[in-house]
């Protein structure tokens, strides 16, 4: 896809001079964009002369200016709503402009860990590790206060760690493969000991909580008889976590890596997950908390909503709901595909 450059490139030129006191600006367009080019603005500049230019001389439809991320509180993005709205053109995200709406979605795809569940406390984390030491009748650990606090630290951020040993998320193909990831990212902390390892990893589901907004909106959703599938990588068989926490019961469907062989953010796992959904990808929304894995159903036409990383029990998946509904806010909604 080719793009149109609105800084200061080759593509486009700003010179300044002054005349009469004042300053005059002038700009250069190169020729109007193909249907589909994306313009990508400068956060902070606002040339809404270039832009009127761009519009007048291409009349395409179907253009984008730039992702959410990148233009949000631009000028450029408020000059084109403005200037494009007259012409039929309706804002479906901060930056995203297209001639049509797009289809209902009756369908949710949603992540697992970091979406619907959060991680939980380090602290409390290490705290049953060592708990179910003492059950199978090993010594505990001498770990000192800066040990277990360096820990919980380390640990907060496991699967992240994980990727410097894992980048390709091959852990999750298998439960082999998965603990002995898992044990290598943990003995990055020094001090360690296999035994603390191998309880920290058999108690580490049981850590695993719902978010406080999880079940009511997947509760919601149901009632609006939208169609849920998990989705997620992972190497071990999360089911009777889901029993655990009341959320099997809201789901249309699981799929998980380690038993499909194949992980996000392989387009062909998301394919997948539409089979299992029965809802086209046109009318699904993923909903994830990772801008590498989460997004490979974009090339699917599945939307995408990455929401990041929350402190604390509520996680902003209300926000699904505003994009799921059918009043006139959820033009207005927010739709991040990084």
């Amino acid at each position: 896809m080719s793009t149109f450059d609105c800084s200061n490139s080759s593509q486009s030129r700003s010179e300044a001079s002054s005349a009469g006191g004042r300053e005059v600006s002038t700009a250069r367009v190169s020729p109007p964009p193909a249907v589909g080019t994306t313009v990508l603005p400068v956060p902070g500049q606002s040339p809404p002369r270039t832009l009127r230019r761009l519009v007048r001389r291409s009349g395409v439809v179907g253009e984008q200016l730039a992702d959410a991320a990148r233009c949000r509180g631009s000028r450029l993005i408020r000059s084109a709503a403005i200037l494009l709205r007259g012409r039929g053109w309706r804002r479906i995200g901060c930056g995203m402009l297209t001639d049509t709406a797009p289809e209902a979605i009756n369908g949710v795809i949603f992540d697992f860990h970091g979406t619907l569940v959060d991680g939980g406390d380090a602290r409390r984390w290490i705290e049953a590790a060592l708990r179910r030491l003492a059950e199978d009748g090993n010594a505990e650990p001498e770990l000192s206060a800066d040990q277990i606090t360096g820990l919980r630290e380390h640990l907060d951020q496991i699967w992240q760690h994980a990727h410097t040993i894992d980048p390709s998320s091959e852990r999750d193909l298998s439960h082999e493969r998965h603990r002995d990831v898992f044990s290598r990212t943990v003995a990055l902390y020094p001090g360690i000991k296999p035994d603390l390892i191998a309880a920290l990893y058999a108690v580490m589901p049981d850590q695993w909580t719902p978010f406080v907004d999880t079940l009511p909106v997947l509760r919601e959703l149901r009632s609006r008889g939208i169609r849920i599938v998990l989705l997620s990588n992972i190497g071990l068989d999360i089911r009777p976590l889901l029993d655990r926490v009341g959320l099997s019961g809201l789901l249309d469907g699981v799929m998980l890596s380690f038993e499909v062989g194949l992980v996000k953010p392989d387009p062909a796992i998301f394919a997948r997950a539409l089979e299992l959904l029965d809802v086209p990808g046109s009318q699904t929304l993923m909903v994830g908390d990772s801008p590498r894995d989460d997004v490979g159903g974009v090339s699917l036409g599945i939307r995408t909503l990455i929401l990041p990383r929350t402190e604390g029990p509520v996680h902003g998946l209300k926000t699904v709901l505003h994009m799921v509904g059918n009043s006139p806010a959820v033009e207005d909604a927010v739709i991040v595909n990084v």
